[in-house]
Order: structure tokens, then C-alpha cells, then sequence
């Protein structure tokens, strides 16, 4: 008798075990969707792995949305785009291609092998390197091309950097049709040594940002031989707080320097620009990511700026502004 009760719970608990272990595997299934998607402004065909916990749609494998239109660019143009990639645990993981095209049609066409070959002008854009955990790991290459008669004709924009989990490393690149930034991040994503920009068919460097550990001390700039040095937080050794080198940044930096330069903004506030260039298309993925699943894409290049605490009265005015704003706008 006692055999007989002991097997009995033996099956139970086997069958327990079975019955989870079953709910967990449906639970776990890998599911497959092909259809129309949206994702931010973009509106494709989209071809994806996914698997459903709970309630939550997680995606988990192959990625790609993508759309192109011939009838479009036979009567006019067409905007096209092709994102590939892969999703863990709904993270981005492993190698990502983002592409996006805006092209007309020309008079040239061929045929080859029983198909219409139609030659194409106008830009692509293309974006490529791996993913770690939602964030850009290793190299990441950003290009914008001139396209003619299907051949890429000049390259109008170019980015190159290095990252670790997300944190800019080692030496980065930027260049656009006129100017060239080349720079370096120390380990912690902070701006260091000397970042130079070059006037493509120039001699020498046309503007020097000097950084000490993510503090930006001076901007040197030359035009025609004349040489400008500008202090910008170079004489301050108090403490400081770090942030990312975003707009805002750019926007103290520019105050800063033709304030204390008396140069026109013609002369300098290239390297601002190049710099800003490069945010928006990093901007551009990360709108797209950040809506896929869980991703911080953005470049957060670092920088330190001075801080000051503020004093209780200064807290409490500050607090006044933001009461009277609010209620002028309510």
C-alpha cells in the first residue's frame, strides 16, 4: 500500500512538472510576422521574429522592415529604406544595417540576364555595426553618398566611431563634403587632447578644441594666417558635472567663443556644426530603435562643464519662475 501511494505521488508530480514545463514552452514560442508596419515616420513591409510573455509582445531574432516603390520612381522619385538587424530579449543585438534612399530615375537603362536595369540619381544613406544589449558596440560607419547614373559620385557625409557598450572610445572621424573633425574619447566617454578640424583642400588645421579630461580649456582657430585662441573654461578649476556634448552644449560653447573671440560666426563654429550634423543622424536611428524596442542609440560623446550649487534664495526664484510659467501658460 505504502509502494502503491508513493508511486502515485511520484506521477503527480511528474505531471505537474510536465504541465508547467509545456505552459512555459508555448509561453517561450518563437513566433514569425510578415506584414505592414509602422515605426516612426517610416511605413513598410516587415518580415520579424517575436514571442509573447504574458501580455507583452517581446521581439526576439531576425528584424527587417523595408520599402521601395518602382512605379514611383519611374513617374518621379521614391524614398526607400531597408532596416536589417536582429532583436534579443526585445534589445537590438548583433549586427544592424540601416539604409535610406531618395532617388529619380534617368533616360539610362539596360537590360541584363532578362531584366530591366534602371539607373538611379540622388543620396543614399547608410548605417551599419553591431549591437550590444539596445546600445552600439565597436565600429559604427555612417555614410551619406551621392548617387549618379547608379554610382556612388561623392560622399557628402561620413562618421566613424568606435564604441564600448555605448561609450565612444579611441579616435572618431567626421567629415562632410567641405570639413574634416578628427578627435579622441578617453575609456569613460570623455572628450579628450585635441580635437582639429581641416578645410578639406586646406593646409594645417582651421580650428583646434583643446579638452583636459573633458574640459574644454580652448578653441584655437586660424583664417588666412591669422591665429585667434579663445579661453573657454581654461582658467576655471572648481568642480565640475558631466554631460553630454548635445545641443545645448554646442549652443554655451558658441556664446562662449565668439564672446570672448570677437570673431564673426563665418570665421568660426564649423567644428559646432559638423558636430550637430553628426547628432542628427544618430538621432535618426535612435528614433527608430527607441520605438522598436529597447535601445539607447544616441553617441553621447562627454564632456565637463562647471557647476555651481545653488543657494536656497536662488532655489526658491527659480521654483517662482517655474510657478508663474506654468501658470501663465495654463
Amino acid at each position: 500500500m505504502h509502494l502503491i501511494y508513493t508511486t502515485v505521488n511520484r506521477l503527480c508530480l511528474v505531471a505537474i512538472f510536465l504541465v508547467i514545463f509545456c505552459n512555459h514552452g508555448i509561453a517561450q514560442e518563437i513566433l514569425n510576422y510578415r506584414g505592414p508596419l509602422s515605426v516612426d515616420k517610416y511605413k513598410g513591409d516587415a518580415n520579424y521574429s517575436y514571442k509573447v510573455i504574458g501580455a507583452d509582445t517581446i521581439l526576439h531574432g531576425s528584424f527587417r522592415l523595408q520599402k521601395a516603390n518602382l512605379d514611383s520612381l519611374l513617374k518621379k522619385q521614391d524614398y526607400s529604406f531597408d532596416f536589417a538587424g536582429s532583436f534579443r530579449n526585445n534589445y537590438p543585438a548583433g549586427f544592424w544595417k540601416f539604409q535610406f534612399g531618395e532617388f529619380q530615375s534617368n533616360s539610362g537603362s539596360q537590360v541584363i540576364d532578362y531584366q530591366y536595369r534602371i539607373a538611379v540619381n540622388g543620396t543614399q544613406e547608410e548605417a551599419s555595426g553591431d549591437m550590444l544589449k539596445g546600445r552600439p558596440d565597436g565600429l559604427w560607419v555612417y555614410k551619406v553618398d551621392k548617387i549618379q547614373d547608379s554610382k556612388v559620385s561623392q560622399t557628402l557625409f561620413k562618421s566613424s566611431i568606435d564604441f564600448n557598450n555605448g561609450i565612444p572610445q579611441k579616435t572618431f572621424r567626421i567629415e562632410n563634403d567641405s570639413l574634416i573633425l578628427a578627435g579622441r574619447f578617453l575609456r569613460n566617454g570623455l572628450a579628450h587632447d585635441e580635437w582639429s578640424l581641416y578645410e578639406t583642400y586646406g593646409l594645417g588645421a582651421a580650428e583646434n578644441w583643446i579638452f583636459d579630461n573633458g574640459l574644454l580649456k580652448q578653441i584655437q582657430t586660424e583664417l588666412d594666417g591669422a591665429k585667434n585662441n579663445t579661453t573657454i573654461y581654461g582658467a576655471y578649476s572648481g568642480a565640475t558635472e558631466t554631460i553630454n556634448l548635445d545641443t545645448r552644449y554646442l549652443q554655451a560653447v558658441s556664446i562662449y567663443y565668439f564672446a570672448g573671440s570677437g570673431l564673426d560666426r563665418a570665421v568660426g563654429g564649423k567644428m559646432q556644426q559638423l558636430l550637430a550634423q553628426n547628432a542628427t543622424y544618430y538621432k535618426k536611428i535612435d528614433a527608430i530603435l527607441s520605438k522598436l524596442g529597447e535601445s539607447s542609440f544616441l553617441p553621447e560623446f562627454k564632456v565637463k562643464v562647471p557647476y555651481f550649487e545653488l543657494t536656497e534664495e536662488e532655489k526658491q526664484q527659480l521654483l517662482l519662475i517655474a510657478e508663474n510659467y506654468r501658470t501663465a501658460h495654463a
